[in-house]
């Protein structure tokens, strides 16, 4: 059963979704909007997962950075087509 926690990584608090299942490896996904899930084995404290979690700080920050970063440019391209389009239609 999924589970939603909190790490906190220099100060910032993330959310982060912890989903345990019949695995032997620990997974760390970040999707386009900077959500962190973590697929854990059914073996693994929580203990464990937030260690690996610190352990992989750097990686964290670089990643979510990048989320973040490529989900405010995509809306600021959106944003200039729209304006194109708009300018388009008043010529």
């Amino acid at each position: 059963m999924p589970g939603n926690s909190t790490i906190r990584i220099d100060g910032i608090s993330q959310p982060i979704e912890i989903v345990r299942s019949n695995r032997k490896t620990l997974g760390i996904h970040i999707d386009r909007e900077g959500h962190v899930s973590v697929r854990a084995p059914f073996a693994a404290s929580d203990k464990d997962v937030s260690e690996i979690l610190i352990s992989k700080k750097k990686w964290l920050i670089e990643n979510i950075r990048r989320s973040i970063e490529a989900k405010i440019y995509n809306n600021v391209f959106r944003i200039f087509i729209l304006i194109m389009q708009i300018k388009a239609k008043s010529l």
